[in-house]
C-alpha cells in the first residue's frame, strides 16, 4: 500500500522546506479544499491556481475562489483569493488543519 501523504508528517512549525514535503502538503490541501465535500468540485486545483508554499516560517495555501468571483458585482481581491495556514494536527483526518488567514 502506498504511503498516504498525511502519514508521518513533521511538525510544520519546525519543518524546513523540502519539495517532497511541499508536494505532500499540496496533495493534502487538494483533498481538504476540493474533495472533502460529497459533490464533485466545479473547478480543479489547477483552474483555481492552488499554490502551497512556505513563507515567514509558516506553510500557506492560496487559491482563486471562482464561486466568489462569478457574482454580478466586481469583488475586491480579498474576496476572490482564499489564503489558509497549514498546521500539523495529528488528530485531524488528514494530519493537518487549515486556518484562515
Amino acid at each position: 500500500m502506498p504511503d498516504l501523504p498525511y502519514r508521518n508528517l513533521p511538525d510544520l512549525d519546525r519543518a524546513d522546506y523540502t519539495e517532497e514535503l511541499r508536494r505532500r502538503l499540496y496533495d493534502i490541501a487538494v483533498q481538504i479544499i476540493f474533495y472533502d465535500e460529497p459533490q464533485e468540485p466545479p473547478y480543479t486545483p489547477d483552474q483555481c491556481e492552488l499554490t502551497v508554499f512556505r513563507a515567514w516560517g509558516r506553510w500557506l495555501a492560496v487559491w482563486r475562489d471562482w464561486s466568489e468571483e462569478l457574482t454580478n458585482d466586481p469583488l475586491p481581491t480579498s474576496r476572490v483569493w482564499q489564503v489558509v495556514r497549514l498546521q500539523s494536527d495529528p488528530s485531524a483526518e488528514h494530519g493537518v488543519m487549515l486556518h484562515e488567514v
